[in-house]
């Protein structure tokens, strides 16, 4: 008897990719919000 069921591992796995999605569009926001940010001259 497995301490971690599979659905936890799927459970697990599936929270690691949407926090990684996540961190990956808010780095690219905050960059294109930096740009932005900056006066054009």
């Amino acid at each position: 008897m497995p301490a971690i069921s599979c659905l936890e591992i799927q459970s697990i796995r599936r929270i690691r990719i949407v926090i990684g999605y996540l961190t990956q569009r808010l780095s690219c926001w905050m960059m294109h919000a930096d740009s932005s940010i900056k006066p054009y001259e």
